[in-house]
């Protein structure tokens, strides 16, 4: 069974409660109420013909929407991703926009907001990380999630085509991921009753196993070298990307920080890893446990404010600016889509990062201040 038709057990009403239908093909997602078990819910959908489906500012409003309805009703929400993550086209404002999503996502589940996803062929990038924010997800037989699509992660000659490919296959991220659920039931029901389940009934915190990790690398003493601990917060050292003991080690020292007042974040990564190797860690899902971590932090009381000392792209980048209350960027610092690899491989003409003003990144939100 694939999501797709898992699908067909919803009802869904006839009323969009996005963008009126004839406007719906400038948007790869749309919204709607429906009805699951006779339990009102909202669903949301990737168009499976749009461009890949790229998620760009548009629609990445219309998403929050989604979210905003269903706060204000007190409605589970039900969402299809099929979706290669960020539209690049869009520019350097795409970051601002995924900042502000997964922020809302966190918020929605801070709420009591209950959210699950269907999953189809392509999680990649920015959506994989809204991916884990569910509070389950409902794996298709094909498909495939990592923060980097496969023919970038094949970075050595013996990383081929079909290693990369079972690395982020469902079987994998099954073995990772405690909200996963396999959609290769005995029967139609089965799956039907995982789902109800999921959306309605009161379950205990999915990441609970990554944050008892966390806190014993601090306990152990096994914290990454990249990451120091002073006074008033944490620098994270080192312009390479972060290894996954690199995310869940400042992620143990913000959850297990005791202080009152502002928690400073000192960053010189550069991006999330595309290394085959760190996906098989499954980096989508520490990247939002490292944003959910931050966002709880604020909740009991902190302000966190990251300080960003060099240029920065990618996972990283929201992960750190979704959780975060305020992000500040040292001047001449650059904020890219994603790492310069990725945009070279996926846009064959071109040669890397293009220079984003200051000025630019203030008015898109992608950051806050400069100091």
């Amino acid at each position: 069974m694939d999501a797709l038709k898992l699908l067909t057990t919803i009802d869904v009403s006839d009323e969009s409660q996005g963008p009126p239908v004839q406007e719906r093909s400038a948007y790869s997602v749309y919204w709607q109420l429906g009805k699951f078990f006779n339990n009102d819910i909202v669903f949301i959908s990737s168009k499976d013909n749009s461009v890949k489906g790229a998620l760009g500012i548009s629609d990445i409003k219309l998403i929050c929407d989604a979210f905003d309805f269903a706060d204000r009703e007190k409605l589970s929400i039900v969402f299809y991703l099929n979706s290669s993550g960020a539209k690049l086209d869009d520019g350097i404002a795409i970051q601002a926009s995924f900042r502000k999503l997964i922020g809302r996502a966190l918020e929605f589940k801070q709420t009591g907001g209950k959210l699950v996803f269907l999953l189809g062929r392509n999680i990649f990038g920015g959506a994989s990380i809204l991916a884990m924010s569910g509070d389950a997800r409902f794996y298709s037989e094909d498909t495939r999630v990592s923060m980097t699509g496969p023919r970038v992660l094949i970075v050595k000659e013996d990383e081929d085509q079909k290693y990369v490919e079972s690395i982020i296959s469902r079987d994998v991220r099954v073995k990772a991921d405690p909200g996963a659920v396999y959609l290769d039931y005995g029967s139609d029901k089965e799956a039907e009753d995982v789902l109800k389940n999921a959306l309605f009934s009161c379950s205990g915190n999915l990441y609970e196993e990554f944050y008892s990790v966390s806190r014993m690398l601090k306990g152990s003493g096994f914290l990454s070298n990249r990451i120091v601990i002073e006074a008033e917060g944490v620098s994270c050292l080192g312009n390479a990307p972060p290894s996954p003991l690199d995310l869940l080690s400042l992620a143990s020292v913000i959850d297990d920080w005791v202080l009152p007042g502002v928690i400073k974040i000192n960053c010189e990564w550069s991006s999330h890893s595309i290394l085959a190797k760190h996906e098989e860690s499954y980096q989508s899902k520490i990247l939002y446990m490292l944003s959910e971590v931050l966002y709880k932090k604020r909740k009991s009381g902190n302000s966190v404010v990251c300080y960003l000392l060099d240029n920065i792209s990618g996972g990283i980048y929201i992960a750190l600016s979704a959780g975060s209350d305020k992000i500040y960027a040292k001047k001449g610092v650059e904020v890219e889509s994603l790492p310069s690899q990725i945009v070279s491989a996926i846009k064959k003409n071109d040669n890397g990062s293009s220079f984003v003003s200051n000025s630019c990144l203030l008015e898109s939100g992608v950051v806050d201040c400069f100091f």
